[in-house]
């Protein structure tokens, strides 16, 4: 199986201006099946995960989403987002998700997914809207600087069944004690299935090639 690329440019009432996104489809797409869809926040490696799971035959056919907007942490000192981070998010929620479901005969399974910035991105959705996604796919999260995180934020709007996965590298100390902070809060709501995994081989930068096979696994397991 293969994935083929679609280009587009969305415009958006809230960012005012149009937004560069890449859909990448499955090699048999038809309307009228209905697809699961990965949306992978700030870093593109939508290339890389819309092959893996183009190769996985025990995962579902999926469309996989990227598009490029503004997180507004690039400073990492908050977890976070800037006025113009905030505009963005609008879009995503309101505007981008909207589009993708309607043009592409999209299921209401939708995965977030995102290495460093990008899993910092995804935990701000997760503080902020759980519901929006049914699956969380982290790859070496970020720990912003001059922050003490408040576990208890991730967990405290969660009220329906999700799944989180989270990948640690061979990283940052800090880096490190951050994901199982995060791990050891999160596995104490009953509304999260979770799984952690460490992969001493891999490099901040690189741990979604690793963890990424097992994250779609561990999302589609039942």
């Amino acid at each position: 199986k293969s994935q083929n690329l679609e280009i587009k440019k969305i415009s958006s009432a809230y960012v005012n201006d149009s937004v560069l996104v890449k859909i990448w489809l499955p090699k048999n797409y038809s309307k009228k099946e209905r697809y699961p869809v990965i949306y992978e926040f700030i870093y593109d490696h939508s290339n890389y995960i819309a092959a893996t799971a183009s190769n996985m035959s025990d995962i579902p056919n999926l469309i996989v989403v990227w598009a490029q907007i503004e997180g507004g942490n690039e400073d990492y000192k908050s977890p976070n987002l800037t006025d113009k981070g905030e505009k963005y998010y609008a879009f995503i929620k309101n505007e981008l998700i909207n589009y993708v479901s309607k043009e592409y005969n999209t299921t209401n399974f939708k995965i977030a997914a995102g290495l460093s910035q990008g899993a910092d991105y995804v935990n701000y959705i997760l503080r902020n809207d759980p519901s929006l996604f049914n699956s969380y796919l982290i790859f070496s999260t970020e720990y912003p600087i001059n922050y003490t995180p408040n576990f208890s934020s991730y967990t405290a709007k969660i009220k329906d069944s999700i799944s989180y996965f989270i990948a640690i590298a061979n990283d940052e100390d800090e880096r490190v004690k951050f994901a199982n902070q995060l791990y050891d809060s999160l596995k104490g709501c009953p509304y999260v299935k979770i799984k952690k995994e460490y992969f001493a081989n891999a490099s901040h930068s690189y741990s979604i090639l690793y963890a990424l096979p097992d994250a779609l696994l561990f999302t589609f397991e039942d």
